[in-house]
Order: structure tokens, then C-alpha cells, then sequence
């Protein structure tokens, strides 16, 4: 590797985790969907067990008197409600970050500023993984950095991912390590893929299309690895202390509050005014086309696969995140149901622009992308520093008592 090539990687990790550092808002999050994530993380390094109880008996104890019910259990076993993947992959952060700024004292609130420290990491690694990605695509260093931008600035990285240890976090850190392995050693990739699912179940859409690509690469051992990955997923309600949120009991408790109304989410998934992805992320109509061009002759011949695997997953996850009841996904922020996607919606840029948009020369096409991606940039920026974008989802009433909110186009939540 290039020592030029080795800086660019390092100054751009180091970058991103300075620049993620200066959101202001995105630590509240952490007291949410995602708040026993560090707990857990600390009960697995110093007890290695999931049980929460011994640790945090008095913290679960008043929580659950406010009704909290994200850690569950009985007979002094609790455990966190949520997926084990982002508390597996914060711990090695967990031990760094306590070496180098401890704590005077355990509490939760001090847990929620560590969740915030090791998001920014997870986000400003995942976007080093995807660098390697792209360059290991294109070959080229400035095209890989123009892109890596793209992913770390004008997505769900920046509005979500760089104070929030959300499950899309740590499942778009793995999906990325899967999709590097695929392209330099693919009987290890269905490993990694194993750990995105264990973070965020969704990542298991990447099982059928991942088996189409090693089926077109004729990759037997690789195929087996991915068999085995997933028996071991299946098998996990097993073996670890998972909760009904694998097996469908949010989706069953959604169907009761909201129903169904697949028409309305596909649709709002992709335009509305305050969770559309193409509203609110503009640049991805260029992704779109380099989907379909993923299928043509025009997209590049040695990875036409690998982008056609990104164009299936892309379609299969907006299928499956409009199936959810809930398909605005609560209190959150911009097109959170496309969050682990935001690398396969860049990296499909690459058949659709080319390389050759890092020329100089004015054309129509490179000026509607740099609008585009300009305009991106702003809407996740704000969702990074306003807390107003946060308090949106409350006031004047709760999306998730009036979910056509989302359509309101005067009331914009990026411009709270």
C-alpha cells in the first residue's frame, strides 16, 4: 500500500472522528432504543455475561418504575431488549475510551457520554472501511476520498451514527467489513454479516443476495461459510440471551397500534417531506440510476456483480422496512429506514457517475450532484447540531400519534 495511500486513510479516521465530535445533539439519543447498550458492554467485560442484574439492579429498578421497558427479564436475570451486536462491538472502544478519560463514578449518565465516544468512533471507522472499499473499487485515491465525503457528510453517518450507538451503527460497520472481505477474501465476509445481523436483524436480507453473488462467483468455500453463518443465526435464540425482538414482537405490537398500510410506507420511504430518501437525500436518484445500470453493459464488468448484489439489497430492504407498521420508525430523524443502506446507496454511485466526475471541466451532470450532495450535507448537518430536529417528533403532537406528519411539507424537520 501506497504511504500516501496509508496517510490519506489515517488523516481521514482522524478527521472524521474530530469532526463527528462537534455535533451537539446526537448524545441524546442515547437515552433511547439504544440505552442499555454500554451497560451491557461493561457487564460483558467484567463478568463476561449479558445479565445486567449484579451491575445495575438499582438503575433497572427505578428505571422500570418509570415504565421503561428496553431491559427485560425475571429471577435476577435482565437483559438489555435490544440486539447484542452494538454492545459486542463497544466494548474493545469501552476499555479504550476508560484508559484514556475514566470515570470518577459508574451511573447511566456517565454510560450515555461513552455511548456518544465510541458512536463517533464506530462512525468515523466505518467510514475508513468504506474508503478502503472504494478505493479498492475505483483504484482511484481522489474518487475514493470524494466519495467516502458523500457517505460520511451527506447521509444517516452524520445525523445518526456520529453520537448515537444505534443498531444501524454497528450493523453498517459490519455490512462495510463484509462487503471489503467480499472483495479480497470472501469465505470470511458471511463471518462479519453474521455479526451485522446479531446487531440489527434486517442485515439478514443480505443472506439471499450475498448467496447469489458467491453462487455467480462460483465460490464454493465461501458458500459453505455462508450456510454455516446462517445456521449459527437462526440458532442464536439458543445459545444467547435474545429477547422477543427477534422473533417478531415489536412487529406484532406495531400491527396493533398503527396496522399496516404498505402503499403509504413504500411511498413515504422514498419522498416524503420528513422520511423520504430521495427528499432528503437527493444525491440517491444518481444511486437509483446506478442501480439500474448495475444490470446493463455500462456498469463495470469485474464488480457489475458485487453492484448488482448492492441494487437486490437495496430493493429487498425498502420492501422489508415498509412492512414495519411503524415504518417512520418513531422518534428519529430523516430516512433512518434506509440508515444501514447508506453505503450500497453511495457505492452505487460509481456506475452511475464514474470515475470521471472528478474532472474539472463543467458539466450538467456534476453540478446536479454537487447541488444535490451540498443539499444533503445541510439536512443531516442540521440533524447533527439542532435540537429542534430532535424535538420535532414531540411538538406540537407525537409522530407517532399523528404519522402523517411526515408529509407535512410546512413543517420541516430538518429546519426546526
Amino acid at each position: 500500500m501506497k504511504p500516501f495511500h496509508i496517510l490519506s486513510a489515517f488523516f481521514l479516521t482522524a478527521l472524521l472522528f474530530f469532526t463527528y465530535s462537534r455535533a451537539a445533539v446526537p448524545p441524546v439519543y442515547n437515552h433511547g432504543d439504544n440505552f442499555w447498550y454500554i451497560p451491557v458492554a461493561r457487564s460483558l467485560m467484567e463478568r463476561g455475561s449479558f445479565n445486567l442484574a449484579p451491575d445495575y439492579s438499582e438503575e433497572i429498578a427505578a428505571e422500570r418504575r418509570k415504565g421503561n421497558w428496553m431491559v427485560v427479564g425475571q429471577d435476577g436475570q435482565w437483559h438489555n431488549y435490544f440486539p447484542p451486536g452494538p454492545s459486542l462491538l463497544a466494548v474493545p472502544f469501552v476499555y479504550l475510551f476508560d484508559l484514556i478519560r475514566p470515570f470518577s463514578e459508574r451511573s447511566l449518565e456517565n454510560d450515555f457520554i461513552t455511548a456518544a465516544r465510541v458512536s463517533r468512533a464506530i462512525a468515523a471507522l466505518s467510514a475508513l472501511l468504506f474508503y478502503l472499499l472504494a478505493f479498492q473499487l475505483t483504484g482511484r485515491i481522489a474518487f475514493s476520498l470524494l466519495l467516502t465525503g458523500i457517505f460520511a457528510l451527506a447521509t444517516p453517518q452524520l445525523s445518526l451514527h456520529a453520537g448515537g450507538l444505534w443498531s444501524h451503527n454497528a450493523s453498517q460497520f459490519f455490512i462495510l467489513l463484509t462487503f471489503l472481505l467480499l472483495l479480497s477474501f470472501r469465505p470470511a465476509a458471511p463471518a462479519a454479516l453474521l455479526l451485522a445481523v446479531l446487531s440489527r436483524p434486517t442485515a439478514g436480507l443480505f443472506f439471499p443476495v450475498l448467496a447469489i453473488y458467491l453462487w455467480r462467483k462460483r465460490d464454493r468455500s465461501a458458500l459453505i461459510s455462508l450456510a454455516l453463518a446462517f445456521l449459527l443465526t437462526i440458532s442464536v435464540p439458543f445459545f444467547l440471551p435474545v429477547s422477543g425482538y427477534f422473533s417478531g414482537d415489536t412487529f406484532t405490537h406495531n400491527l396493533g397500534r398503527f396496522g399496516l398500510k404498505p402503499w403509504e410506507a413504500l411511498s413515504g420511504n422514498l419522498v416524503s417531506p420528513n422520511r423520504g430518501l430521495v427528499a432528503l437525500m437527493p444525491f440517491t436518484i444518481f444511486s437509483l440510476h446506478g442501480a439500474f445500470l448495475s444490470f446493463t453493459r455500462r456498469a463495470d464488468a469485474g464488480n457489475r456483480a458485487f453492484y448488482q448484489m448492492l441494487a437486490m439489497a437495496l430493493f429487498l430492504n425498502w420492501i422489508i422496512v415498509s412492512m414495519n407498521p411503524n415504518w417512520w420508525f418513531g422518534y428519529s430523524f430523516g430516512p433512518r429506514a434506509f440508515a444501514e443502506q447508506s453505503a450500497g446507496l453511495v457505492l452505487l454511485l460509481i456506475p452511475s457517475i464514474g470515475v470521471e466526475v472528478v474532472d474539472t471541466r463543467p458539466s450538467g451532470r456534476r453540478i446536479l450532484l454537487g447541488i444535490a450532495v451540498v443539499f444533503s450535507c445541510f439536512v443531516h448537518y442540521r440533524g447533527a447540531v439542532s435540537i429542534g430536529t430532535s424535538q420535532w417528533n414531540a411538538l406540537p403532537v407525537s409522530v407517532d400519534r399523528q404519522p402523517e406528519r411526515v408529509w407535512h411539507w410546512h413543517d420541516l424537520q430538518f429546519l426546526r
